[in-house]
């Protein structure tokens, strides 16, 4: 049973995806989540052309804070519609998945929810990925979520726990079996008489 999941937030489709599969989870369990945002690093380009002259590191934290500060009120009015209790943090260090392992164990997360690009392994070779090496990294169970088919709801839509949306799904499928078993007995009867 979980009590506490840190959902890892960003500005991608794949992490309102994910944002919305750990509310799901949450409300299932009854469970408060961490909303959590990870900044990125500054760098520094290594080209012989020059920075702007506007440009710093204070700047880029500044930038950075502000978008994580809305993509992060994005996931707490989700949380808010799934009547989920929520915390927002944030938190940078030099390698994502580490500064995400290290935030899930020291705020007791029992479990951690984030959205994978499903890329091959060339791609994760050289793109990287943070959910493999969050994978090596975390003692905290983890829930990697991919992008919905186009024919599911996205993050805007209402959250419905896994519970009932699987009974909401079976419906169809059960009034099938119903129409089937009434075409046998049917058959069965005209068989008969």
């Amino acid at each position: 049973m979980h009590t506490k999941i840190l959902i890892v937030v960003d500005d991608s489709e794949i992490a309102r995806a994910a944002i919305t599969e750990g509310l799901g989870v949450a409300a299932t369990y009854g469970a408060e989540v961490v909303l959590y945002y990870v900044l990125p690093n500054y760098v520094v380009p290594m080209t012989e052309m020059p920075l702007p002259d506007d440009w710093s590191i204070e700047k880029h934290y500044k930038h950075a804070k502000r978008k994580a500060s809305s993509q992060l009120a994005l996931a707490a009015l989700m949380s808010k519609r799934a009547g989920v209790k929520y915390v927002e943090a944030m938190g940078s260090d030099g390698d994502a998945a580490e500064c995400i392992a290290k935030a899930a164990v020291s705020r007791n997360c029992d479990l951690i929810v984030i959205g994978s690009h499903g890329r091959t392994a060339f791609q994760r070779l050289i793109l990287g990925s943070v959910v493999t090496r969050l994978i090596t990294l975390s003692t905290v169970p983890m829930l990697v979520c991919k992008k919905p088919p186009a024919s599911q709801p996205t993050a805007s839509a209402t959250v419905t726990p896994p519970r009932k949306r699987r009974v909401a799904e079976a419906a169809p499928a059960r009034a099938a079996l119903v129409r089937l078993r009434s075409r046998r007995k049917s058959a069965n009867a005209t068989a008969r008489g």
